[in-house]
């Protein structure tokens, strides 16, 4: 049943018709008391727990757990501290473990029904973001933690940390105090979280479809998790997608942010209201260049956790993996990494197994080339000419050096 409270669209968790949940408390003390001891020991971990916490705290996404447990059902979610470095910047974030469980009674993630697949394909997105003279993206702003968890399930999300108080000044700190929370908003990491959020703007699309004819398909069709990418065929057509999908997501609290576009008339807009410009950004994990409104592929991204000097067949795999590509559109590149890891295969090597000579040398021949994919700019749109026959144009200021 839909429902809006306070603004917010609340969902309750999709269970599976019968289970026997364990509360998993031994399991999240134990992981609790192996981070009271890591963070004392990096200081970027102790900073993205504290920072990151008290911001769940002061936004109301989770609350203090009554002493009384739920009868219908609790569950303690152990987490961790993980840091991300990309491009030479260094942030983090708090994961939540719904899959983990005691013995052999099952975790929170098995007793909850994952929902049928209502994404968007996102080469299909991808294809129509690149099919219109004038793109926009943006992403709603912590997605997830924008739909209300019903009470009823609340008691499934709790989780240990330290009591968060507030001086005389109004000032928060964190105390030594352990204390058990929940979540009042729904957490990203439950199987279920991707389908509630696609319904939701399913849902809200459905019923907004006639005050918001351009924006409530859009938010149907061209949203892939938190992610939005659109195209339009000139300025005016952005800037209304910007305005209208804009207001549409406010009517269930979900604020778009990181919008990033190469329009130029739109761009002037978000200098006058004091937003950043960005000139790089990610379209569903595809570098995009707004000043140049081209694609590309950042090989920093690969070279950085490569291992210098000889190389196993692991470490071959696991760097090809790093190359994302689905639009296909550096296939030459990778292909090369690809045919090496087919052929340790058919050698039949092991994953530990350092790579042969003529492998290595191919190998780390193809590594040294990929800083020449910095150069080469790929246009977004595909002009089109009778709507019939596209052409495809090459930027590539490395062509002569290769």
């Amino acid at each position: 049943m839909y429902r809006i409270e306070d603004g917010r669209r609340v969902v309750l968790l999709p269970k599976k018709n019968t289970y026997d949940l364990s509360p998993n408390r031994d399991t999240a003390e134990s992981r609790f008391r192996t981070i009271q001891k890591q963070p004392q020991q990096n200081d970027v971990l102790r900073t993205i727990y504290e920072e990151q916490m008290l911001d769940h705290v002061v936004k109301e996404q989770v609350e203090l757990a009554p002493t009384k447990e739920n009868s219908t059902g609790v569950f303690y979610l152990p987490h961790h501290a993980v840091k991300k470095e990309r491009r030479g910047k260094t942030n983090g974030t708090i994961v939540f473990d719904p899959s983990s469980s005691e013995g052999n009674s099952p975790s929170l993630n098995d007793v909850l029904e994952m929902g049928p697949n209502i994404l968007p394909e996102v080469l299909a997105t991808l294809l129509r973001f690149r099919g219109h003279p004038v793109a926009i993206i943006g992403d709603i702003q912590q997605a997830f933690l924008q739909l209300s968890l019903d009470r009823k399930d609340r008691d499934l999300t709790r989780f240990l940390w330290y009591r968060i108080s507030q001086d005389d000044n109004g000032n928060r700190y964190t105390t030594n105090e352990v204390v058990t929370y929940r979540f009042t908003l729904l957490p990203f990491s439950l199987t279920c979280s991707p389908f509630l959020l696609s319904a939701t703007d399913r849902e809200l699309a459905t019923m907004c479809r006639e005050g918001y004819p351009k924006a409530a398909p859009l938010a149907a069709n061209n949203r892939f998790m938190d992610d939005f990418v659109a195209g339009a065929e000139d300025g005016n057509g952005a800037i209304s997608i910007y305005y209208e999908l804009g207001a549409l997501m406010k009517t269930i609290k979900l604020p778009m942010a990181k919008w990033a576009t190469s329009c130029e008339e739109l761009k002037e807009i978000w200098k006058a209201e004091c937003q950043e410009i960005q000139r790089a950004m990610l379209a569903l994990g595809v570098d995009w260049n707004t000043e140049s409104d081209t694609l590309s592929v950042d090989p920093t991204d690969i070279l950085d956790k490569t291992a210098q000097g000889p190389a196993t067949k692991r470490q071959l795999l696991q760097t090809t993996a790093r190359f994302y590509g689905p639009l296909g559109l550096f296939s030459p590149a990778s292909a090369i990494a690809n045919i090496l890891f087919q052929e340790t295969c058919c050698r039949g090597m092991q994953w530990e197994e350092i790579l042969p000579h003529d492998i290595g040398a191919c190998w780390h021949a193809w590594i040294n080339s990929l800083p020449l994919l910095a150069d080469i700019g790929i246009p977004r749109w595909m002009v089109t000419s009778n709507g019939h026959d596209t052409q495809i144009h090459v930027f590539c200021d490395a062509s002569e050096r290769a």
